[in-house]
């Protein structure tokens, strides 16, 4: 397993907290993004690289913007929220 970057740690910090302000588990996105809880989890931690389908994935199921990940803005809703 490679390390990830300082980027991609805090991409996969913001999108853990997007899925807690959501309310929504590990095994509920997991399930809705085709990936068993173990991975995301790993995701989560920085163990494992979030691929740009699985980002893609997991701002439409938890409805944020996906610039959100990416800027030190707050998470913000996406177009249909």
């Amino acid at each position: 397993m490679s390390v990830v970057s300082k980027n991609t740690q805090e991409v996969a910090d913001r999108i853990r907290v997007a899925r807690k302000t959501k309310k929504v588990t590990q095994l509920e996105l997991a399930a809705a993004i085709g990936i068993d809880r173990s991975s995301l989890a790993k995701m989560e931690l920085g163990k494992m690289e979030f691929t740009l389908g699985r980002v893609l994935a997991i701002v439409e199921f938890l409805n944020i913007d996906p610039a959100s990940l990416f800027s030190n803005d707050n998470i913000t809703e996406g177009k249909n929220g």
